[in-house]
C-alpha cells in the first residue's frame, strides 16, 4: 500500500550531485529505488548497471521547478521485478525533471509504467528524450497506464521526445 512506500528511500540517493557516474553496479533486493536524483542534480550518468528485484523502481529523478534534476543520461541499464513492496512505480522515473536521456535501457516485468515522464501540481519535466529502450511486460498490476507514460497536463510544448523504442506485451489489468 501507499504508507509503505517512502519515495526517497533509495540505495544511492544523488542530491545536488553533478558530473558522477553510477557505471556497473547491480542493486538486488533493495527495498526502495536503485538509484535517485534530487536537489538539482545534474550532468550525472547512471549505465550499464543491473536493478533487479526491487521494492520500488530503477531511477528516480524528481524535483520540483526549482530543484529538479538536468542534463542526466540514463543509458544501457537492465532494469526488471520492481515495485515489489509499491507497485506504482517506473522502470525510470523523471518526475520534475527535465533535458534528460533515457536511452538503451532493457526494461523488463514491471508493475506498472516502463518509463514515466510526469508533471506535478506546478512542476514540469520539459525537453526529456526517450529512445532505443528495450521496454517488455509491463503494467502487470495496475491500470489506467502505458509501457511509456507522460503525463503533462500543460498547454505549452513540452519537447519531450519518444522515439526508436520496442515495447512489446504492455499488458494492464
Amino acid at each position: 500500500t501507499a504508507d509503505q512506500s517512502n519515495e526517497n528511500d533509495a540505495a544511492i540517493q544523488l542530491q545536488g550531485a553533478t558530473d558522477c557516474i553510477v557505471s556497473n553496479c547491480r542493486f538486488e533486493h533493495v527495498n526502495g529505488w536503485a538509484v535517485r536524483l534530487s536537489e538539482r542534480s545534474a550532468r550525472n550518468l547512471i549505465e550499464c548497471c543491473t536493478m533487479h528485484n526491487l521494492g520500488q523502481g530503477g531511477v528516480n529523478l524528481a524535483g520540483d521547478n526549482l530543484t529538479q534534476p538536468i542534463d542526466n543520461r540514463i543509458i544501457g541499464n537492465h532494469i526488471k521485478e520492481c515495485g515489489r513492496v509499491f507497485a506504482h512505480v517506473a522502470g525510470v522515473s523523471c518526475a520534475a525533471s527535465s533535458r534528460n536521456l533515457v536511452a538503451h535501457n532493457r526494461i523488463q516485468q514491471m508493475p506498472r509504467y516502463g518509463i514515466s515522464i510526469s508533471n506535478g501540481n506546478t512542476a514540469r519535466s520539459h525537453q526529456n528524450i526517450i529512445e532505443y529502450n528495450d521496454i517488455n511486460r509491463t503494467n502487470l498490476e495496475t491500470s489506467d497506464t502505458g509501457a511509456i507514460m507522460i503525463y503533462g497536463g500543460e498547454t505549452v510544448l513540452t519537447g519531450n521526445v519518444i522515439r526508436y523504442n520496442r515495447i512489446t506485451d504492455s499488458i494492464g489489468l
